[in-house]
């Protein structure tokens, strides 16, 4: 049997220009479906592993992305690129997965709707790239049943999930929730419905989208997404403009649709390595799938009705939800991974940041209440465990100190920041500095003059004091700044020499003792960097 299933998703893309729970995905701020489904909180108990499979019954996937390569999976039983069946389960060289539309291993995506899918399950999290999928690591199997214009046919999808079982139960491959972001008519396929009972018997979840005719899929059943079947989960998408009403073109279902997650501008990979908003129940599902390949990460041993218990009672019971959805709620995937460990549930997130940059000046880093992502807070420089001053943070949660009159020597500098609801303080970033002496070098010598160049690394390129000390009294001094070209390949500026004029008188008979001492601006600090006895 045979039909055209076009994709649940819209059909055109819109192109867009810590352990830390926060990834430094530079997107991940527009990312706001990951807030809305408590994605943080679930990063406390797990990131991901890539011994879990998710298969992405789809148009393929992007192999080249940045964000998707890593965590492609990768067939063990296959040498890529030989032509042979090396493991002979009849599919040569399906190193990724296989093109059920054109029966090859050509599993490239070319439409765009299973990249933007494979993304939100699993792309590659704190690899200072992009976006990041629920899963930061995850083995993302490409099952191609869609051409390149997103239309399959039921046979397609058929041979795709029974490729999945099969790889499961006589290859031993660790799938445990396939994704289905497409269907939507209302033909009742006794062969699709058999292919995901048999699905269900090798334990695998079947995430569905509810569809996106905005109807009550308890009235028009719509299929794949109101099969009986007990591994379906069967999703509708949440709104971005509020985060707890089901977007327009949402399909519901009081008992035929089990729970929303967000599916509203949605921002994902896309083909060509690059990044695009999409809408659609084809973006609440994957949401929902990357919750099960997380929940499996951390114990592996759950069965498909322990992964729905979990899911199912966890989320937020939302009154928009009541009537439309069977849970009445919309996902939380941090709810679910504490009710998976068996461990309370709070949903406060301590604060958390990190320091960027640093040196002997300065500090700089960003700092988040993941409570309220996009409120500033307050955060203060703690060094050697006292409290060096205090500031708000700035866009992006960004903050910078000055490090101020550092004393030579070693220093401990941490940031704290404040709960916004408890309103304590906790450390999110640490470090350590070493505050080198000044440096002088003398090139001349006379007892009319000494020249020569002082440098205090804590200074950079501002100049430095230099005092001359004779015999304990301070005869003269200068600024070290002027021009003196050999510094260069020194120290990076040439602007820190002195050619002090001395009084022979200021010297007595016999041994003699002379300091250069350097008042560093900076630091407010005086040291002293050179000593020697001097005859006259």
């Amino acid at each position: 049997m045979t039909k055209a299933w076009k994709l649940v998703g819209p059909e055109s893309l819109e192109n867009k220009a810590l352990l830390s729970v926060v990834p430094n995905d530079p997107r991940i701020n527009d990312q706001w479906g990951l807030q809305s489904i408590s994605s943080y909180q679930a990063w406390q108990y797990g990131t991901g592993s890539k011994n879990v499979v998710v298969a992405v019954i789809d148009s393929g996937i992007d192999l080249t992305n940045q964000d998707l390569k890593n965590n492609l999976w990768v067939n063990p039983g296959e040498i890529a690129g030989d032509g042979i069946d090396n493991e002979n389960n009849g599919y040569i060289d399906d190193v990724n997965g296989w093109n059920f539309a054109n029966n090859n291993n050509d599993v490239q995506d070319r439409y765009g709707h299973g990249t933007h899918v494979a993304g939100i399950i699993g792309a590659e999290g704190a690899n200072g790239l992009g976006v990041t999928g629920i899963n930061w690591n995850v083995s993302l199997m490409a099952l191609k049943f869609m051409d390149d214009k997103g239309v399959g046919d039921t046979g397609g999808a058929i041979r795709a999930m029974d490729y999945i079982g099969m790889m499961k139960n006589t290859y031993g491959v660790n799938v445990v929730v396939a994704n289905a972001s497409w269907g939507g008519g209302t033909g009742f396929s006794n062969m699709l419905y058999g292919a995901i009972n048999r699905l269900n018997d090798s334990g695998v979840v079947l995430t569905v989208a509810a569809g996106n005719s905005g109807s009550d899929n308890n009235i028009t059943l719509r299929y794949p997404s109101c099969y009986d079947s007990d591994n379906i989960i069967s999703v509708g998408a949440l709104s971005k403009y509020d985060g707890v009403s089901l977007v327009g073109f949402s399909n519901y279902g009081a008992s035929t649709v089990d729970l929303a997650a967000p599916g509203s501008m949605i921002l994902s990979t896309i083909p060509y390595n690059n990044y695009g908003y999409l809408s659609g129940t084809s973006m609440a599902a994957p949401m929902v799938a990357g919750a099960v390949a997380l929940l499996k990460s951390i114990k592996s041993s759950l069965t498909v009705s322990e992964v729905k218990a979990a899911i199912f009672g966890s989320v937020d019971k939302i009154p928009e939800l009541f009537g439309k959805v069977a849970t009445g709620g919309k996902l939380n995937v941090g709810a679910a991974m504490a009710n998976v460990l068996g461990v309370p549930y709070d949903e406060n997130i301590l604060p958390t940041g990190a320091i960027t940059s640093q040196n002997l000046r300065n500090i700089s880093g960003w700092a988040k209440d993941l409570n309220f992502p996009n409120s500033s807070i307050h955060v203060k420089l703690i060094i050697d465990g006292a409290d060096s001053g205090s500031i708000w943070t700035g866009v992006g949660g960004s903050f910078a100190f000055n490090l101020g009159g550092l004393t030579i020597g070693k220093h401990v500098i941490s940031v704290e920041a404040r709960d916004s609801q408890t309103g304590s303080w906790t450390s999110v970033a640490s470090s350590k500095v070493t505050i080198p002496p000044p440096i002088v070098r003398v090139g001349y010598l006379r007892l009319d003059r000494v020249a020569g160049w002082a440098f205090s690394e804590r200074s950079g390129a501002s100049p430095v004091l230099v005092r001359i000390v004779i015999n304990g009294r301070v005869v003269t001094g200068q600024w070290a700044n002027l021009y003196r070209p050999a510094l260069i390949p020194v120290v990076g500026s040439a602007r820190h020499g002195f050619n002090i004029p001395l009084n022979r008188f200021w010297f007595h008979k016999g041994a003699n003792d002379m300091k250069i001492v350097i008042y560093d601006p900076i630091s407010r600090q005086v040291s002293i960097a050179w000593e020697r006895v001097i005859n006259r």
